[in-house]
């Protein structure tokens, strides 16, 4: 277990947790890329949700490396893609892995309180989006090693690389 090296921000490159509403789509990125994986990597064969996921984490530019890979290889392919990425790359629901691990180590590790920040902040209209922020991003930091079963940062390492681009 590591040991917390910093206080995550507001603001994770210039984006600030409650920038405006999110609006989630509930896929997490291991379902794409099973899919992918089903269908001989063809995107036209998604269902609308994995399409949405897919463009949020701007697979495009690594569907290629990600599907010849073994399951540790995909998991550090995608993580290296944030870490390069711009938020005018990648969408929610890269983000949403951020906020569930703002607000778990700053204010509670509970879905109950992950729902309630979001609705008193105006980052989800209702509890359903607000479920869906939470389980897209957790679902996804936890597939790629970055959260805990709790929300909890795991590889502190990571955050410090996304947070100060180093």
């Amino acid at each position: 277990m590591e040991n917390k090296i910093f206080e995550l921000p507001y603001e994770l490159r210039g984006k600030k947790i409650k920038s405006k509403k999110i609006i989630p789509t509930v896929c997490n990125i291991k379902t794409v890329i099973n899919k992918l994986a089903e269908n001989g990597g063809k995107y036209s064969l998604l269902k609308a949700w994995e399409k949405a996921s897919y463009k949020h984490y701007n697979f495009e530019k690594i569907q290629k490396q990600v599907l010849m890979a073994d399951d540790e290889e995909k998991i550090n392919i995608i993580r290296e893609h944030i870490l390069n990425s711009n938020f005018e790359e990648v969408a929610s629901n890269v983000f949403d892995i951020y906020i569930v691990a703002y607000i778990a180590e700053k204010i509670d590790v509970s879905k109950g309180a992950f729902i309630d920040y979001c609705l008193k902040n105006g980052m989800a209209g209702t509890e359903n989006t607000a479920n869906a922020i939470y389980s897209v991003g957790k679902g996804d930091g936890i597939f790629l090693k970055i959260l805990y079963d709790d929300g909890s940062v795991r590889d502190w390492d990571f955050m410090n690389r996304w947070v100060n681009r180093v």
